[in-house]
């Protein structure tokens, strides 16, 4: 590797500020996480594979997981191999189907997609799977 013998490494295509906040954790083990950030440290924590952060920003997402949400994280967990969020966002998504597929979000989702999303739980009802369907 040639980062071993120059003593650098580039990070190319990464956001500076996320790149900053996560030399500082690195150093100091603590992080700021929010509905700003989340999403990029979750990115450069996956890129870097950094599991104590990718599990802080997964452990975020599903504090913060509400109606309106819980359908982009469930794509995050696809994207960042975050077996927990998965875990939790498919749980939300079944528990909450019903007042779910009145959100505009679950409206605008293509069939095939409510179809994988509903699914992936095995406790889903026929009724929640007409409603689908």
């Amino acid at each position: 590797m040639r980062e071993r013998g120059d003593g650098s490494v580039t990070l190319a295509n990464q956001c500076p500020k996320a790149v900053g906040s996560f030399l500082d954790f690195a150093y100091s083990g603590e992080v700021l996480i929010t509905d700003g950030n989340v999403d990029i440290l979750f990115q450069l924590a996956s890129f870097l594979q950094v599991p104590v952060l990718s599990r802080a920003c997964s452990d975020f997402l599903i504090a913060t997981m509400d109606l309106c949400n819980c359908l982009p994280f469930l794509s995050l967990a696809e994207a960042y191999g975050s077996a927990s969020l998965l875990h939790s966002a498919s749980e939300f998504v079944v528990r909450n189907f019903f007042d779910l597929s009145k959100t505009q979000e679950f409206l605008d989702m293509q069939v095939i997609m409510s179809l994988g999303a509903a699914c992936t739980q095995k406790a889903v009802s026929s009724a929640s799977l007409y409603i689908v369907l």
